[in-house]
């Protein structure tokens, strides 16, 4: 599925819970509460799942992406709410060790043809990486088009969030990884 991507100023009008990449997450309260985030991640983007319909995602709530950007390789991190009744905007980048426009939002359209960002899309080819015929392509940022993009402006492949099918049929998406040429 394509995620059109729309360049907007990041701003309080942004409802919560909207799909977007960049800006600032809208997470549950109780994420900030139980200090579940590390001081490296850096916040790439949220899906809210009721604007996409997937055999293999949940009919509802919100799938998050970040990597953190201290490790080596860097580390990719997905997680996944059901639970919307709380959410809250957090300035979150603001520790992240990288320089670049964090408050760049881009919301997403979603359709049905291939493109640059994808969820559930095809497994594109990477250097150095050799997908396996057991994961699947989470989420696919090839942000070569996008070259205000600072945090991805040396990437010669794309960002990819993998996944392997099983952990996707049992909705286990913190065991999401990034394959990339970040890493």
């Amino acid at each position: 599925m394509k995620l059109e991507l729309v360049k907007m100023p990041f701003d309080d009008e942004t409802l919560l819970g909207e799909s977007h990449i960049l800006g600032c997450p809208d997470v549950p309260s109780t994420w900030n509460d139980d200090a579940i985030f590390f001081n490296d991640e850096v916040f790439v983007g949220q899906i809210n799942l009721k604007d996409v319909k997937h055999p293999l995602l949940p009919n509802s709530g919100i799938l998050y992406f970040f990597f953190a950007s201290m490790s080596k390789p860097y580390r990719g991190i997905v997680r996944y709410t059901g639970d919307l009744s709380s959410l809250e905007r957090i300035d979150f980048n603001e520790e992240a060790p990288l320089e670049f426009n964090y408050n760049q939002e881009y919301k997403i359209s979603f359709s049905d043809e291939d493109g640059d960002v994808e969820l559930l899309g095809k497994m594109p080819k990477l250097k150095g990486y050799k997908p396996t015929l057991d994961e699947v392509c989470l989420l696919k940022l090839d942000f070569s088009n996008y070259s205000e993009l600072d945090l991805f402006k040396d990437l010669t492949d794309p960002v990819c969030f993998l996944i392997k099918k099983e952990d996707l049929e049992n909705k286990a998406f913190d065991k999401a990884y990034l394959a990339n040429s970040l890493n």
